[in-house]
């Protein structure tokens, strides 16, 4: 099934309120293991990169399934939790298990290290390679599966608190003029405006992705192939943009002294009015704690593209999604790739009953009523016309974290945008 039928099916999963609880997935597939009651538990160390409960819960109710001890680490961060996958490589010292981000230059770096083990062998004992939805099983020219996923794609929205709009007597914005309006008018109230932590550096460079998708959506893919410069017009304007939002003070003038972690904690107590983020913040916390205040706004009209259902940004990324890997080197193999196929078909129906799209098929149901904020995201998903992956998923890392760091530096308001645009076309070229 492709990504749009899996769309159309969590869509049909809305229109019931509340739904009984169906079995989870880790508990259809055949053990590989066997009865283990009268052994001595055998140990397995797994890494996670994304502090969600559901990820700590589910890994060990699996656990608890196949009689193995667990020992679940999380690091979270991107940059670290790449810097500790980095040392274990060199070192010899990955866990049996471990979650890695979307992105070519990572996925590369655990496959040219050998770091991953093929899985086909595992998926087929337990019957589960059927279980998963077209393209949602990366394979190798070779057809050898290295890696399983372990949630769903997620897109770029623009989240907004709903009491404070109402409070400034605003609407969503539909123009970059009313996304402006609604900034003074925060700012007047002595709110902040739009929640961005650029310490992380990625909020920064995607706000500025979805604005160059807006001004052009074909921009970056045609100066990626070099048919057009990233010092052209559509990537000008769009650091127009921020340069302008930074000087209005619409971010702050903790910019780029806050993470994403401490902005969306503002967001999330009524500190702040926008946050652009990604999808996963609906079931990481946004819904928990704004419930009916929450809502979704399709990203204005800030440039010259008319049809706002022409192109959004994503980060579905056929050949290095999100992931997770199996150490090879593992002194319980064949347990660590059983409980990772588990896990992943687990964490599928988990997330299904929250509401969340599938990866993979499920008797599962959402088991209480969608909110009206992640209904709204999933019907302008259904309605896109096409998507963009985020610029770093496709990048090579040390060009992905150049862009990054040049990108961080136009939040200063320091630097022009033409400035700006010599240095990326410098960054992309080299």
């Amino acid at each position: 099934m492709l990504k749009r039928e899996r769309l159309l099916a969590i869509g049909l999963m809305m229109t019931a309120a509340v739904v009984s609880a169906c079995r989870g997935g880790g508990g259809d597939e055949a053990s590989l293991s066997g009865d283990k009651s009268s052994q001595v538990k055998e140990t397995l160390t797994v890494w996670v990169n994304r502090p969600d409960p559901l990820y700590e819960k589910t890994a060990n109710e699996i656990a608890e399934e196949m009689n193995v001890s667990l020992k679940y680490e999380l690091t979270n961060g991107d940059d670290l939790y790449t810097t500790k996958l980095k040392t274990a490589i060199v070192a010899n010292e990955l866990p049996d298990v471990y979650m890695q981000d979307a992105g070519l230059s990572d996925r590369s770096m655990l496959l040219t290290s050998k770091s991953a083990a093929p899985l086909n062998d595992t998926l087929k004992q337990l019957g589960a390679e059927s279980k998963y939805y077209k393209g949602q099983l990366t394979k190798d020219k070779d057809g050898t599966i290295y890696s399983l996923p372990y949630r769903p794609d997620t897109g770029y929205v623009l989240l907004y608190n709903k009491k404070l709009m109402a409070k400034l007597g605003k609407q969503p914005p539909k123009t970059y003029d009313d996304l402006l309006n609604i900034s003074e008018a925060a700012l007047a109230n002595r709110l902040l405006p739009i929640a961005l932590g650029n310490k992380d550096r990625w909020p920064g460079d995607l706000l500025y992705n979805m604005l160059v998708l807006r001004q052009d959506t074909e921009a970056y893919a045609k100066a990626a192939k070099g048919e057009m410069k990233f010092t052209d017009k559509p990537f000008v304007q769009a650091a127009e943009q921020i340069i302008e939002l930074v000087r209005l003070g619409a971010f702050g003038n903790e910019v780029l002294a806050n993470g994403d972690q401490e902005v969306m904690n503002m967001f999330y107590s009524g500190k702040a009015v926008f946050y652009p983020t990604g999808s996963w913040v609906f079931f990481s916390g946004a819904i928990e704690h704004l419930k009916n205040d929450l809502g979704f706004a399709i990203f204005p009209k800030t440039g010259p593209v008319d049809d706002l259902y022409l192109s959004s940004l994503s980060n579905h990324n056929d050949e290095a999604p999100y992931a997770l890997f199996v150490n090879p080197s593992s002194k319980r193999l064949a347990e660590a790739k059983e409980f990772a196929v588990r896990f992943s078909l687990q964490l599928n129906d988990v997330q299904v009953k929250s509401g969340q799209i599938p990866y993979a098929q499920t008797e599962a149901k959402p088991e209480g009523p969608i909110s009206k904020s992640f209904s709204e995201f999933v019907g302008y998903t259904l309605k896109l016309k096409g998507t963009q992956t985020f610029w770093f998923d496709v990048l090579p890392r040390e060009k992905g974290e150049r862009f990054r760091d040049l990108t961080q530096k136009l939040y200063t308001g320091d630097l022009s945008a033409a400035d700006f645009t010599l240095q990326l076309e410098a960054v992309m070229r080299k």
